[in-house]
């Protein structure tokens, strides 16, 4: 999907700032489980941490990023999580 959009904001000359992201926003652990799920895998496995236990400097803020402004001018599709690991696992065989 990033290639797609580079591309295409390329060929149409665009710039600015784009959020070249996917269509559907998840939480990391969220993402680590459906990744297990899409590829067969045992998704109890996987729990989660809270940040504050990690000591991190700063916390992450919740970024859920709009991509309808690099969808409209590269005229590239950014595909949802499901269809993403649809795609990758039919790319794999």
């Amino acid at each position: 999907d990033l290639s797609s959009a580079i591309l295409g904001l390329v060929a149409k000359e665009r710039v600015g700032i784009y959020h070249a992201v996917g269509s559907t926003f998840l939480s990391r652990l969220d993402w680590a489980k459906r990744i297990a799920r899409a590829f067969g895998e045992d998704e109890s496995l996987i729990s989660g941490i809270s940040s504050s236990k990690l000591n991190l400097p700063a916390k992450r803020p919740k970024c859920d990023l709009s991509n309808l402004k690099v969808q409209k001018d590269s005229g590239a599709r950014m595909l949802d999580v499901d269809s993403a690991m649809k795609a990758m696992k039919e790319s794999k065989r």
